[in-house]
């Protein structure tokens, strides 16, 4: 887990993982009130997914054990009072700002989860 928030509004969280075939993929989600009000009031989570293709992750880090703390290191920031400093929304924008400081190449969904 990256961050997660959980306040009056709703919870806000963002993992990173490896897919089974190897794509790294950011999924950051968002829900409660805050959706609801945003988005409407049928939904009630708010996913996304950015993805890098398998075959484009060794391009970010020269060593992959060190992958996982480069990613944290450049999308979580020191905590400086704002609770919301690390939302998936920003960690979110943080990541594909690292991604194309690096020229890798990635993708981007999501979907209104109404369930």
């Amino acid at each position: 887990m990256l961050a997660e928030i959980r306040d009056a509004y709703g919870v806000s969280k963002a993992t990173i993982r490896h897919s089974p075939d190897g794509d790294l993929v950011l999924y950051c989600a968002d829900s409660g009130y805050a959706v609801m009000m945003q988005i409407g009031e049928h939904v009630r989570e708010y996913r996304r997914w950015t993805t890098v293709a398998a075959a484009d992750v060794p391009r970010l880090v020269d060593d992959p054990a060190t992958l996982l703390e480069a990613i944290r290191e450049a999308v979580v920031v020191p905590d400086d009072g704002d609770p919301h400093a690390n939302g998936s929304a920003k960690i979110e924008s943080r990541f594909a700002e690292w991604l194309r400081a690096h020229a890798v190449p990635f993708t981007s969904t999501s979907e209104d989860y109404e369930g």
